[in-house]
């Protein structure tokens, strides 16, 4: 029986982070008509959701310092760039001494 509650409590504490736990990278939506967007120098493709806002999933990223910067397009005409916005994607190691206490 104690394993069953451990075994559920376990399942409790990781259910969490499966559900949506992959940061993002979010934008205002765009003005005008934009249709795509870009960015310079960052490793992941541009991506518009349903609003013409960007939305980029940055699990893929290696762990480390980043910058990016973006624009919006339609056709062959861009906006200007955005501010650079820097971060850091850190190292995560999974949590030591995980025990129950009575």
């Amino acid at each position: 029986m104690k394993y069953v509650i451990l075994t559920f409590v376990f399942c409790l504490i990781l259910a969490p982070s499966y559900a949506e736990s992959s940061p993002f990278l979010t934008s205002d939506p765009a003005d005008g008509n934009a249709t795509s967007c870009q960015f310079e120098s960052f490793q992941l493709p541009c991506v518009l959701d349903a609003t013409r806002a960007i939305r980029v999933d940055l699990q893929a990223l290696p762990v480390g310092s980043h910058s990016v910067r973006a624009q919006f397009c339609r056709g062959v005409w861009c906006s200007e760039w955005s501010l650079s916005f820097p971060f850091v994607r850190p190292v995560l190691r999974a949590p030591t001494g995980v025990l129950l206490q009575k």
